[in-house]
């Protein structure tokens, strides 16, 4: 048996089971090993991000949103790397952002006339209903260090979400608590497989 299977079979029997979350399916079955960045000195970082260790052969990739089945929360995968040990990998290395948020991504999909009012109105095509994701706001800056927000980029209100939702310039994005926010600027090449959204209030 491989020091990858190993560490594998170890983190089945220590480890948090979770399921990845998919629109092709969701994926479980699967073991890891999360901790906080006690290096850290500022609130958001010890409550937001996560260092984790998943097995050698996991199915995850950046990008995904992975819910642990023993909290049920739900964290966003940043950045993963293979550790190898004698030129084989034994475990895959990642840092997680908590999703602090949950909501429906909308886009637009013409004008409909409102004849109780007699004015048009904005129609909306539903993107994804349970839109997981980190939202941040420039009221972190005064929580983080010169270095922690140079980490996190926070310029405006932003959001971090899977690439793969396919978010795009003008969507709308209303979390659960019922804000509306505009999708003002998409940067898909901060992170792989994650799109970094700048947001402002959505008035229409």
């Amino acid at each position: 048996m491989s020091l990858g299977s190993d560490i594998a079979e170890l983190l089945s029997e220590v480890a948090s089971s979770f399921v990845i979350l998919r629109d092709s399916g969701d994926i479980s079955g699967e073991y890891c090993d999360i901790s906080i960045n006690f290096q850290a000195t500022k609130p958001f970082i010890i409550s937001y991000f996560r260092n984790a260790v998943f097995q050698y052969n996991s199915n995850v990739i950046s990008g995904d949103v992975i819910i642990f089945d023993n909290t049920e929360d739900s964290y966003l995968i940043t950045t993963l790397n293979p550790e190898e040990f004698e030129n084989s990998i034994v475990t895959k290395q990642g840092v997680l952002y908590l999703c602090n948020v949950s909501g429906e991504l909308l886009r637009p999909s013409g004008e409909v006339w409102n004849t109780d009012y007699y004015h048009k109105e904005q129609s909306w095509e539903t993107i994804k209903s349970d839109c997981r994701a980190l939202l941040v706001n420039p009221e972190l800056r005064n929580k983080l260090t010169d270095e922690e927000a140079v980490m996190v980029s926070i310029e405006d209100n932003e959001l971090y979400l899977p690439a793969s939702v396919g978010v795009a310039v003008n969507d709308r994005y209303v979390p659960v608590s019922g804000e509306y926010y505009k999708i003002d600027v998409v940067n898909s090449y901060r992170y792989f497989g994650i799109s970094v959204c700048k947001l402002v209030e959505d008035t229409r």
